[in-house]
């Protein structure tokens, strides 16, 4: 295998880019298609007063080690930094409340950890839950919401792990799965564990006396696209922005055939096709549906299903001295209501 296509030049396709050269040697011809004119996807760092900032995803959650252990192996461990020791909060229950200690993406590790945001029926279901049968999990992944609903009951899920889940990975809790979501709980089960408020707690960091809690989020001085140039660079990939793929094709005797350029409209400029040994996809759900919908149906289906949501960043620069909030952010319980009455049509806001 000597030449790869990688469709896609966001973080997850450098990092691919980055890992191809690693696998694969010198001799591998790798090249990334990106649609768009600049490389980063959902990573983006601008200038803004004369100061670096990232107007996309703006960190990453520490307790997670792939970040961390890809900075590291690329020569980044020196930029890496905690921004802020701040907590989150929670809109839940018509109030807004600081996140609670002792959970694990909303699932406590007891009954007394969500005292606070829960009702005290809802709080009663949590301390019910370590007595009943112990959990048993299927292989594959399993759905998260109607195992938490079914330990826990509605309001906990609503309340606190769809808010958390929603704004990481844009999607409520009946749509995701255990051991994507939350690998860590999906072990501790596994290991064992007999309720996941026993899972939750040997999750939990043991406390120090004395000691600082251990930092949620993490990023690199000077911002996340520190990391995608870096990618780029090591790689040693041709990189080809503003070129979008619009079809593949198997070819007969083996590799794939790359039609460059928009689909529409029909007289616009395309790039002559290039053939390659393999190609990896990493686009959007909405992409790669329309790449694999006559090579791979089942897969475009599946790819159908994936939900997106929408996110503005708001990049401000203001005098010094101004107060700024105390919390990094606010989570939006479902069918949380504004002062008005109105639902909420945001899911969170994150204070960066």
């Amino acid at each position: 295998m000597t030449k790869v296509a990688v469709v896609g030049g966001g973080i997850s396709g450098l990092a691919a880019a980055y890992r191809l050269r690693v696998l694969l040697g010198e001799a591998a011809e790798i090249t990334v298609f990106e649609s768009s004119a600049a490389l980063g996807g959902k990573l983006r760092t601008a200038e803004v007063a004369g100061i670096r900032y990232d107007v996309g995803a703006e960190a990453f959650l520490a307790r997670r080690p792939e970040v961390l252990a890809l900075a590291r192996e690329v020569g980044l461990g020196e930029l890496l930094t905690h921004p802020t020791g701040a907590r989150a909060k929670i809109h839940a229950g018509g109030s807004v409340l600081g996140l609670p200690p002792g959970t694990v993406m909303g699932v406590p590790a007891s009954a007394s950890a969500v005292a606070g945001v829960l009702s005290e029926q809802g709080r009663l279901a949590v301390e019910a839950e370590a007595s009943l049968p112990p959990v048993r999990l299927s292989e594959g992944d399993v759905a998260l919401g109607p195992l938490l609903r079914e330990r826990f009951g509605d309001e906990l899920v609503d309340r606190l792990v769809d808010p958390l889940l929603g704004g990481d990975y844009a999607g409520g809790a009946d749509g995701l799965g255990l051991r994507a979501t939350m690998p860590g709980l999906a072990s501790a089960v596994e290991d064992g564990a007999a309720s996941l408020t026993a899972a939750a707690a040997s999750l939990l960091p043991k406390p120090v006396p004395g000691a600082k809690p251990a930092p949620v989020f993490g990023t690199l001085l000077g911002g996340l696209g520190t990391l995608v140039d870096r990618l780029a660079e090591l790689s040693g990939a041709r990189i080809r922005t503003g070129v979008p793929v619009r079809a593949l094709t198997r070819l007969p005797g083996g590799g794939w055939r790359l039609e460059l350029g928009a689909a529409a409209p029909a007289h616009a400029p395309r790039d002559s096709p290039v053939d390659v040994d393999a190609v990896l996809l990493a686009v959007p759900a909405p992409a790669a549906r329309k790449l694999l919908d006559d090579l791979v149906p089942a897969a475009s289906a599946a790819f159908a299903e994936v939900e997106l949501a929408s996110m503005a960043v708001v990049a401000l620069a203001l005098p010094p001295g101004t107060e700024l909030p105390e919390s990094s952010g606010v989570l939006i319980g479902a069918g949380e209501r504004d002062a008005a009455g109105d639902l909420f049509s945001a899911k969170a806001f994150t204070f960066s």
